[in-house]
């Protein structure tokens, strides 16, 4: 029976940090590493390969591979409608599972996990704490980053790190706003699809997915068409990505939210105030920041912008409950003022607190 110790702490504690240094004291070990960004763990061109790419590595022979296939796929059963994909084909919590997969396929004596339950949806949680429960009545030694109730439960051990930021505590006041959307979904529904059509980031020609789920997305965003105003100007459209790394471009992080601010200080150090991001994280080399403050930072870099319309894919993946709560309180204020927030979620706990507006992808089909 393994060790299970759980890291928790709020999303400036630094607890990818103690997982990186983790990794750097047993790297001689046998180790497996999930990360925040499970996409950039992908290397082979289909499911299928990358799964069992770290077997193939480690010159095992193909009677054993197709044993730990055929035990991965008992394991992880989520994982076998996905074989055949093609890896950018797949969505971010899609992408996790693979991740995810490859890591347990390896049985490593030492499991490293950062925030592995971010990008899924309910029904994947319970899979993925099974999964892990397996591997560690195998011995697998399991250190995870995580404040999912679900994960804490298992741990034989907690690591609480606490954030050398302080900040004034902040007001509560949420309200609901016919001026709030969000689409939930499990994973592979395409909530993502959908916001970037709409968002004109995405053409329906480029879209590549099954009919159903096609024709899901397609009528999601006419529902979406039909309640908020179109802009013709997507300048006028704030975007933030599900992996907010890939909109991050400057060296540091006050760099890179002022981008779109038009050199408006005041706008850049009112919304650094509102999303509680500390003069130490401004100051930060954007490589050297968690996804979580990668998140955060997205979000300010978007709100900048002053559109009148703000898309957020997935806002909450990642956060702690008073930086979600602190998120909540700003979007219900955003929508008080007249700008639309659409937003994915795959739990809607959060959303149902400042909108009704919910459209469930999986009903359309």
């Amino acid at each position: 029976m393994g060790e299970f110790e759980v890291v928790v702490g709020s999303p400036a504690s630094g607890r990818t940090t103690y997982l990186n240094k983790y990794y750097n004291e047993h790297v001689d070990e046998e180790i497996a590493f999930f990360t925040q960004d499970p996409a950039s763990q992908l290397v082979a061109v289909n499911v299928l390969e990358d799964v069992v790419f770290s077997l193939e590595c480690r010159g095992l022979e193909n009677t054993v591979m197709n044993n730990r296939l055929e035990w991965i796929v008992q394991v992880m059963p989520s994982i076998v409608p996905l074989l055949n994909k093609r890896v950018d084909e797949l969505s971010g919590g899609e992408s996790a599972i693979v991740a995810l997969c490859g890591a347990l396929i390896t049985w490593p004596k030492i499991l490293l996990l950062d925030e592995p339950t971010q990008h899924l949806s309910q029904q994947e949680l319970l899979l993925v704490v099974d999964a892990l429960k397996t591997v560690q009545k195998m011995g697998t030694n399991i250190v995870c980053a995580s404040g999912a109730s679900e994960i804490i439960a298992l741990a034989t051990k907690v690591v609480h790190l606490e954030s050398t930021s302080t900040f004034e505590d902040v007001d509560i006041n949420l309200q609901k706003s016919e001026n709030i959307f969000v689409l939930t979904g499990t994973i592979g529904c395409g909530k993502s699809t959908a916001l970037e059509l709409f968002a004109h980031l995405k053409a329906r020609s480029e879209v590549r997915a099954r009919k159903k789920v096609q024709a899901a997305v397609f009528k999601v965003v006419n529902i979406l068409n039909e309640k908020v105003k179109v802009v013709e100007n997507t300048e006028d459209i704030g975007f933030v990505l599900q992996n907010p790394r890939l909109q991050l471009f400057a060296d540091n992080v006050e760099q890179d939210i002022a981008i779109s601010s038009n050199g408006n200080k005041d706008l850049v150090d009112t919304w650094c105030k509102k999303l509680k991001i500390s003069q130490e994280l401004l100051k930060m080399q954007v490589e050297n920041i968690s996804y979580s403050e990668a998140k955060i930072v997205a979000i300010a870099g978007q709100l900048v912008k002053n559109s009148s319309i703000l898309v957020v894919d997935e806002p909450f993946s990642g956060l702690d409950a008073n930086s979600s709560y602190n998120l909540l309180q700003i979007f219900s204020d955003l929508a008080l003022s007249g700008t639309f927030v659409i937003f994915s979620e795959h739990y809607p706990n959060y959303a149902q607190m400042i909108t009704d507006q919910q459209i469930n992808l999986e009903e359309q089909l």
